[in-house]
C-alpha cells in the first residue's frame, strides 16, 4: 500500500491528464470528474497488483480509459453542443465576425468528426495532436507497437480528412 505523501504526489502528477482522458471518451466535465475520482480510487486499492512492468501513467491510463468507456457504454448519450475540451484555443479574435463564427464552425465540425472515428484511432488523433505525445509515449499508453501507432494515426488522419470533407459538404 502506498503512503499517504507518495499517493498524493501520484495524484498531483496525474489528476490533469486522467481528466482529460475521461472528457475526450465522455465530452462531459461533470463524468470526467466522476472518472478521475474513481480512477484514483482503483489505483489505489489495486497498487498491490502493480508490478512495475510499465509505468504508474500507462496503469492508471489503462484504469481511466477503461472506467470513462464502460460509463460511456451505460450513458445515453446526447452529443454536447457547447463543451469543447479545454486544450483547444478558442480563434483568435478578429474584426470580421464572418470569419470567427467560420473558425468556430471549423473546430466543431473537427470535434464532432473525431468522435466518429474508431476509437483506436480517435485515442491515437487526441494523443497525438492534443497531448502532443510522442509516438513512443503513445504505445506506452496504449499497450501497442510504435508501428501500430503509427498505422491507426495515418488511418485516423485518412479517416478524419474524409469526414471532415463530407460534413463540410452537407
Amino acid at each position: 500500500m502506498p503512503s499517504e505523501p507518495f499517493f498524493a504526489a501520484i495524484v498531483s502528477q496525474h489528476r490533469e491528464s486522467v481528466w482529460r482522458w475521461a472528457f475526450h471518451v465522455l465530452q462531459d466535465p461533470d463524468e470526467a470528474d466522476d472518472i478521475t475520482q474513481d480512477a484514483f480510487l482503483a489505483l489505489f486499492a489495486k497498487w498491490s497488483f502493480f508490478r512495475g512492468e510499465a509505468s504508474v501513467r500507462t496503469w492508471l491510463y489503462r484504469i481511466t480509459m477503461n472506467a470513462a468507456l464502460r460509463r460511456r457504454e451505460r450513458m445515453i448519450r446526447i452529443p454536447p453542443q457547447s463543451s469543447l475540451p479545454g486544450n483547444l484555443p478558442d480563434p483568435p479574435a478578429t474584426e470580421n465576425p464572418e470569419l470567427e463564427l467560420a473558425a468556430k464552425d471549423s473546430r466543431s465540425r473537427l470535434l464532432h468528426c473525431i468522435s466518429n472515428l474508431p476509437d483506436h484511432e480517435a485515442r491515437a488523433i487526441r494523443l497525438f495532436y492534443f497531448e502532443d505525445r510522442s509516438y513512443d509515449e503513445i504505445a506506452a499508453d496504449l499497450n501497442m507497437p510504435i508501428g501500430t501507432v503509427k498505422t491507426h494515426l495515418h488511418r485516423g488522419r485518412k479517416n478524419l480528412c474524409a469526414l471532415y470533407e463530407k460534413e463540410k459538404s452537407l
